[in-house]
């Protein structure tokens, strides 16, 4: 019984996921898309285009200096984060409530993602 509890929890650490958070909203009404975001783009998991517009992040990258900690989508390059912070102050941040929470939706591109 115990081996089976732990190699079970083995492949808990295992499972891994991956999306696109779409938009914060935050207890203060305001909503913001994500960084990189493409606003006309498609996100439809059936099509040949929605991966363009999720970031990656990988440590080689950024240990190389390509890109910053934000990473890169394959159609913008890399995130300019002094641009996009520069547009959350002028456009407003979404705040988290007093508990600390806010409101996120998550795009899963496909079944793949699901972890």
């Amino acid at each position: 019984m115990y081996t089976r509890i732990l190699y079970l929890s083995a492949l808990v650490s295992l499972v891994a996921a991956h999306g696109t958070i779409v938009a914060i909203k935050g207890a203060n009404g305001i909503t913001r898309r994500r960084y990189g975001h493409r606003p006309r783009h498609s996100s439809r998991w059936d099509s040949r285009q929605a991966f363009p517009d999720t970031s990656v992040i990988r440590d080689r990258e950024i240990e190389s200096g390509k890109v910053g900690a934000c990473g890169r989508t394959s159609q913008k390059g890399a995130i300019d984060m002094a641009a996009e912070m520069e547009a959350a102050a002028s456009n407003g941040i979404p705040s988290a409530t007093a508990s600390g929470e806010i409101q996120m939706t998550l795009h899963q591109v496909n079944q793949d993602g699901a972890g």
